[in-house]
């Protein structure tokens, strides 16, 4: 799904910004080289890698991974199937003199789902 007017406001730090398919991009591109560097998480890179992204109602997706707002960060999370225990991989971004990285890589994982 093309989206060419893809935007979606975050709260990041001190303040608020909005991201547009460019930067969401970027911060594709950036979680793909940190997953890919990884040892512990490049088996996640191929499932990035050939995503698109695509939003509805103002959510942004690559593919099964989801942009979130999460403690004034954005992060980038993969969706795993519904299982009885779900792993997700949550990309952490951090945004310094207007520079995006990756601030980290982490396992969330949530029992109990049907």
């Amino acid at each position: 799904m093309e989206n060419v007017s893809m935007t979606a406001t975050f709260a990041v730090d001190d303040k608020e910004l909005t991201l547009g398919r460019e930067q969401f991009e970027a911060l594709r591109m950036l979680a793909l080289d940190s997953l890919t560097k990884s040892e512990r998480y490049r088996e996640f890179a191929p499932d990035l890698e050939r995503s698109h992204l695509w939003s509805m109602d103002g959510v942004v997706r690559a593919g099964r991974w989801l942009f979130e707002n999460r403690n004034r960060q954005v992060v980038l999370v993969m969706n795993p199937p519904r299982a009885p225990v779900m792993r997700f991989i949550v990309v952490r971004f951090a945004y310094d003199d207007g520079r995006w990285s990756v601030a980290g890589i982490s396992d969330e994982r949530v029992t109990g789902a049907r």
